[in-house]
């Protein structure tokens, strides 16, 4: 990150990158770490005449928090004179290093030395932070964050928005060295932790989330390849039903493990560290180590229990085979799945899975699959292939056993409707026919979106034989995988689609273009239905104000809901409004922004003269003085 320079005071944005010879075999299994951690630096106060002298310095350092996940203990301070503990604006504690008459031109070192105690564990923190520049939505946004989380405040909500950045943004550190909004993330889907935390912290504020940006340390060993067992860090914590949520949307974890260490909880990415001197003629240089993290010592356990089968098994070479994982954790999470094959003699996986890396989250328990083409075999021969399927730190193992005998085969065709409304039910009709002459009876899977369903069929006499399978299609719109899969190891494939009925618009919109401090006003928005009769909601949010309004509209019908803004203090209020039908589905929106500026004054007029003329009188004084 660019340290920023600004009236004389450097500031230096926190967190760089540090080395440790910890070793973890999967960070997400560490349930506890106790971490030393080492601050050093130092700064020099360079003269810039003969006049040069400096009263005191002081430098502001963002620390380990003491909070409901993570303990602090202080080790040692080595360097200033004095130290003091102290809150910033958001509540952070920081601390304070103070040289009284520091040295000039000689470095002034300093070193803080922490061990601290984290647990995988949520904080409990309650931190209440506006919507800043910074994770102000565009209508892009909105519309997603509706769309994929079906607009309800609930952790599978919150973890599939996660899941979401996690899939469409791409880390790239070419961004590492700027600060960038949520909507040049969303519209450019790269970025590094602070630009996934920033659009995901945009997404959970659009849907009324109580959020904040969480900056830190974590373990990067088998999750960047970067040579670097830590690194810093983001992430965000998010307030439901009285409980704080840990998220990661960078590596797609929640709740977020152990050696994630917090320093700073903020609004945005958007901060800084910063130093102050009291002098004359002085220029502030500091030169900060690379802070050092330590794991002393650290507790394992996986958070997801993994069972793994295979069907069929054993399953003809050239035909498909299905990986059915059995997922269960005590809590809601978020983690990567990742399946993994055999390597065959050219060093290729030797069965070609789909999806082989995932985000997914669930609460309680759920059963995932992956489908798999497997190699022909030469003639006589058999071949165990190990699968190994791993999440949240749980491993599981299944022997898949490839041979070249000539199984049953079995051809399927299925009839169902391809085009869909979210939450709409659809029948999917199989027939399958077997070669078989006295076939027995298998399984028969059909899969749609994360519902999978399984059915025992018999062929009899006929070789042949129906089912029915029920779905629900998925309440976020886009195409959706349809896989029937015989027990054989036969499949059939198809795209379903799923639109979104929209016929609630914004027609019209009345919104003032500034304000004065203090000053209210109204802002009118007008609805059409251009369906049929229904009912919806009208969202509406202003800064701190969030209001919701009820509506119901016949055919070709208008209506206009009026809200009331004020502005609270000089710069500028995000504006948004979101209309959702009686059944949360999102239908359209609107952002935008309104200024708020103070009243010019006669008294700071005069002032702001007086001031620039003391400022051209210093300056004259000072050029006689050869300075």
């Amino acid at each position: 990150m660019k340290p920023l320079l600004i009236s004389g005071i450097l500031f230096v944005f926190i967190f760089s990158q540090m080395c440790s010879a910890a070793v973890v075999s999967d960070p997400e299994n560490v349930t506890y770490m106790k971490i030393d951690v080492m601050q050093s630096g130092h700064i020099t106060l360079r003269s810039q005449s003969s006049l040069a002298t400096a009263e005191q310095l002081k430098l502001t350092l963002y620390i380990p928090q003491n909070d409901g996940r993570q303990m602090r203990s202080l080790v040692k301070v080595m360097g200033p004179d004095d130290y003091t503990i102290e809150e910033d604006e958001y509540g952070n504690e920081q601390m304070v290093l103070i040289w009284n008459n520091p040295a000039i031109d000689t470095p002034n070192d300093y070193l803080i030395e922490t061990t601290v105690d984290v647990y995988q564990r949520q904080s409990n923190e309650v931190r209440d932070f506006p919507v800043t520049d910074i994770i102000s939505p565009s209508e892009d946004i909105v519309e997603t964050a509706y769309t994929v989380s079906s607009g309800s405040l609930s952790v599978l909500g919150m973890l599939r928005l996660s899941n979401w950045v996690n899939s469409n943004v791409d880390y790239d550190l070419s961004c590492e060295k700027e600060v960038f909004s949520a909507s040049w993330v969303f519209d450019n889907r790269i970025g590094t932790c602070d630009e996934f935390a920033n659009l995901l912290l945009s997404m959970l504020k659009t849907l009324g989330y109580q959020s904040w940006y969480v900056a830190g340390y974590a373990y990067l060993g088998g999750r960047q390849e970067d040579g670097k067992s830590f690194g810093s860090h983001a992430w965000v914590e998010t307030r439901l039903d009285g409980k704080t949520y840990s998220i990661d949307p960078t590596w797609a974890e929640s709740p977020v493990d152990a050696t994630h260490i917090a320093f700073a909880r903020l609004p945005d990415s958007g901060f800084t560290e910063h130093t102050e001197v009291k002098s004359r003629d002085i220029k502030i240089s500091w030169e900060k180590d690379e802070t050092r993290l330590e794991a002393l010592d650290f507790e394992q356990k996986p958070r997801i229990k993994t069972s793994t089968d295979a069907v069929p098994s054993p399953v003809e070479g050239g035909k498909d085979v299905i990986i059915l994982a059995d997922m269960a954790s005590d809590d809601c999470v978020s983690t990567q799945i990742r399946i993994a094959s055999c390597i065959s003699e050219n060093g290729d996986a030797l069965i070609d899975f789909n999806d082989v890396n995932m985000p997914v989250a669930f609460c309680g328990s759920r059963k995932f699959k992956w489908i798999g083409g497997t190699p022909k075999i030469r003639p006589g021969v058999k071949y165990t292939c190990p699968v190994t399927v791993s999440a949240g730190g749980g491993i599981s193992k299944k022997a898949v056993t490839i041979t070249s005998e000539s199984l049953q085969d079995t051809s399927l065709s299925v009839s169902t409707q391809k085009i869909l409304v979210p939450g709409q039910k659809a029948e999917v009709s199989v027939t399958a026919i077997s070669d078989a002459a006295f076939p027995h009876g298998i399984k028969l899977y059909a899969m749609l979106g994360d519902e999978m369903m399984e059915k025992d069929i018999s062929f009899g006499d006929t070789n042949r034989a129906e089912a029915v399978f029920t779905f629900t299609a998925p309440k976020t719109p886009g195409e959706y995988e349809l896989l029937v899969f015989a027990g054989t190891g036969d499949s059939y494939s198809d795209t379903i689609t799923v639109i979104s009925e929209r016929h609630l618009k914004i027609s019209e919109i009345s919104i003032p273009v500034s304000l004065q401090i203090g000053q209210s006003s109204k802002i009118n928005v007008t609805i059409v239905n251009l369906g049929d009769e229904t009912e919806g909601n009208v969202l509406f949010s202003a800064g701190d104000i969030k209001e919701t309004r009820n509506f119901a509209l016949g055919s070709n019908e208008t209506a206009t809901e009026t809200f009331t803004v004020t502005g609270p203090e000089e710069g500028s209020i995000p504006v948004t409004l979101s209309v959702l039908d009686k059944d949360g589905i999102y239908q359209d929106s609107w952002v935008g922004s309104i200024s708020v500026r103070s009243q010019p004054s006669f008294k700071k007029d005069i002032s702001g003269q007086v001031e620039r003329f003391i400022m051209w009188l210093l300056d004259i004084i000072k050029s006689l003085l050869g300075g």
